[in-house]
C-alpha cells in the first residue's frame, strides 16, 4: 500500500485526536462503568486501553516512557501528554519513513505505526460517544480516508481475530456505517441505558484492537 504524503498522515492524525479528545472531555464520573460497543468493556476499560498504546508508541520511537503508570491518575492528562509527546515525534524529519519495531507485527514504517493510532482513537472515539450518549457522528473527510485506506490493507479486520465479522448493512448504509460495520462494529448498537450502571449490557459485537494496516 502507498504511504500518503507526510503532510495528510499527520494532519489525518491531528483530526483522530480531535475526536478522542472531544469525547474524552465529556465523559463524566458517573459514565466510567458503562458498557461500550467492545464486548465486556466498561468506559474506563476502553479509555485505559487507548492510554496504554499510546503509552506503548513511545519506545517504538526511541522515547524512553516516564511518570506513573499509563492507567493511572488523570485519564485527560494521561492521555493527552502521551500523544503530545508521540506525535512531536512523528513530526520530526523522516520519523515516518523510519523503520519501527512493534511487538506484535514486527517491523514497519512510522507511518503504518501512526495510522495504527490514527484508527484507535476514531473508533474507540465512537465507542466512547454511543456508549455515553454523546454526539457520535465522525469528521466525513476522515471517516472517507480511514475507510479508504482500511479496505486496501491485504489483511481484514475480521481476518485477524481481533474484530467481529461485518454486520449486514442495508444498500444505502452512510460512509460512517461502512467504516464501523469493516470494524465489527454494529452502526445500530446501543447500551441498555437503564440498567447499564447495574453492569447488564447489551451484547456488543466487536473486537478490542483497531489498529489499521
Amino acid at each position: 500500500m502507498m504511504n500518503p504524503p507526510e503532510s495528510e498522515t499527520l494532519e489525518t492524525l491531528a483530526s483522530a485526536r480531535s475526536v478522542f479528545r472531544g469525547v474524552l472531555e465529556k465523559i463524566t464520573e458517573a459514565d466510567w462503568g458503562l458498557p461500550t460497543p467492545c464486548e465486556e468493556w466498561t468506559v474506563r476499560d476502553v479509555v485505559d486501553h487507548v492510554i496504554v498504546a499510546e503509552a506503548a508508541v513511545l519506545p517504538m520511537l526511541g522515547i524512553a516512557q516516564a511518570g506513573p503508570p499509563p492507567e493511572q491518575g488523570d485519564p485527560m492528562a494521561s492521555w493527552s501528554a502521551l500523544a503530545a509527546t508521540a506525535d512531536d515525534a512523528f513530526a520530526k524529519p523522516g520519523a515516518l519513513e523510519a523503520p519501527v519495531e512493534h511487538p506484535y507485527v514486527g517491523q514497519i514504517t512510522g507511518h503504518r505505526l501512526a495510522w495504527f493510532r490514527i484508527g484507535d482513537n476514531v473508533l474507540h472515539g465512537w465507542d466512547l460517544a454511543r456508549a455515553i450518549g454523546a454526539d457520535d457522528s465522525l469528521p466525513p473527510g476522515l471517516v472517507t480516508t480511514l475507510y479508504e485506506r482500511a479496505v486496501e490493507a491485504e489483511t481484514r479486520p475480521a481476518d485477524t481475530g481481533l474484530f467481529a465479522p461485518p454486520p449486514e448493512l442495508p444498500a444505502d448504509a452512510d460512509p460512517q456505517s461502512r467504516l464501523l460495520a469493516h470494524f465489527g462494529r454494529s452502526p445500530s448498537w446501543r447500551a441498555q441505558r437503564a440498567t447499564a450502571r447495574g453492569g447488564a449490557a447489551q451484547p456488543a459485537n466487536v473486537g478490542r484492537s483497531t489498529e489499521t494496516s
